[in-house]
């Protein structure tokens, strides 16, 4: 197998089979860190579910990438890194886009689509959200309710952060990323993303432990 700097150097060069080798290599860990990286978003509270598409994500980071090869010229850590900067940013903006929208308030009486989805409406009938909803007064599991429980949580600790906090959290303790890695992909010292990482799993665990999620002895 050819040694990844030679594929760099022949990528740079506008070798396409050299960069399509490089990206084969770590694609289903890209599209891998896309997904956990959306869910990541949904359950913090950025995203409602579904929201975006991961292969749309992906695809456009290919294409930049191709587009970029040429920042290759200069050092970096691996291609690994370097790609994953380029779809993080490529997340962001998507999020912060879809923040913007949530922003405009929805009102319980919108209008929805003919039907609303619902396969028992009417032909024609006009449906509005209040209509979709569930019945407020349906019991709810109670696994549904710890779950939304944690979620909530994970929301208020999470979600208030700044955008590079998050994602050094996500990347550590999600994806497995070493504090240098994130370091070189998030342009943080190693000392801060250890600094960060360390202050949300603190900000976790009293949070957890404040509501009676957990016992002391459990985590």
């Amino acid at each position: 197998m050819e040694h990844e700097e030679q594929l760099r150097r022949r990528a740079v060069e506008g070798d396409r089979e050299a960069f399509q080798e490089l990206l084969q290599r770590y694609y289903r860990r890209l599209r891998r860190m896309v997904a956990r990286r959306l869910e990541f978003a949904e359950a913090v509270g950025e995203l409602f579910a579904n929201e975006l598409d991961p292969d749309d994500i992906i695809n456009e980071a290919v294409h930049r990438a191709l587009s970029k090869l040429h920042q290759l010229r200069r050092p970096h850590p691996s291609f690994w890194i370097w790609l994953s900067r380029l779809t993080l940013s490529i997340l962001q903006r998507e999020i912060r886009k879809a923040a913007r929208r949530h922003r405009q308030e929805v009102s319980l009486y919108t209008p929805l689509s003919q039907g609303g989805g619902d396969p028992e409406a009417a032909p024609g009938e006009q449906l509005e959200l209040i209509d979709v909803l569930p019945d407020p007064s349906s019991p709810i599991p109670e696994e549904v309710l710890l779950r939304r429980e944690f979620l909530g949580i994970l929301q208020r600790v999470v979600g208030g952060l700044p955008e590079k906090h998050r994602n050094a959290f996500f990347l550590h303790e999600i994806e497995g990323f070493t504090y240098r890695e994130i370091a070189n992909a998030l342009n943080f010292s190693q000392k801060e993303v250890k600094d960060v990482v360390k202050r949300i799993r603190g900000l976790l665990r009293e949070h957890l432990l404040q509501t009676g999620y957990f016992e002391e002895e459990e985590i």
